[in-house]
């Protein structure tokens, strides 16, 4: 299962992001990416509060590939080019999340020589998404990880959509 660990001081705040094959999962290899909806179970454990989903929040395959993983990937080489010749420039806050809005990511690579390997992560979780409340608002986590560990975050994302699929969506880099 994908998941991603705080690699500041103490490694207290764990997200696991699994994608799943439940009621939600709608797939047919004959439509269209925006018509195929994978579900995603996320739970983080922040010190003592675990932080879960009544209702499974859920991606359309298009925004999954695209958006998502996407822009995980753009990360990555945004933090690979930086590590071949590191030039003290203004570096891209990137963002992504599930299609409904129950939680998005905003990403973005250390500005520091000697934190080259770690990138910045701002996650944004749904309140109203998690408690089936009528109004509510949003919480955030600060967390850092390594490259090495979002890349491996990123594979294991990519080997559960082919493994769902039946192999039918192979996303280059599994």
């Amino acid at each position: 299962m994908p998941k991603l660990v705080n690699e500041y001081q103490v490694h207290d705040l764990i997200l696991d992001f699994n994608l799943v094959k439940n009621s939600s999962f709608i797939y047919n290899p004959k439509d269209e990416e925006y018509l195929n909806w994978i579900p995603v179970e996320l739970k983080l454990q922040a010190g003592e509060n675990s932080y879960t989903y009544k209702r499974t929040p859920t991606f359309s395959l298009e925004a999954l590939r695209k958006y998502f993983i996407g822009t995980l990937e753009k990360v990555l080489k945004e933090n690979e080019e930086l590590n071949q010749s590191f030039v003290e420039k203004e570096r891209e806050t990137y963002h992504c999340g599930a299609t409904e809005g129950e939680f998005w990511f905003e990403l973005e690579n250390s500005s520091e020589e000697i934190e080259k390997e770690i990138i910045y992560i701002r996650l944004w979780l749904n309140v109203v998404s998690m408690t089936e409340q009528a109004t509510g608002y949003d919480i955030g986590f600060s967390f850092i990880v390594l490259n090495r560990d979002l890349a491996k975050f990123v594979k294991e994302l990519k080997q559960q959509v082919y493994d769902l699929t039946n192999g039918d969506v192979d996303i280059p880099g599994r």
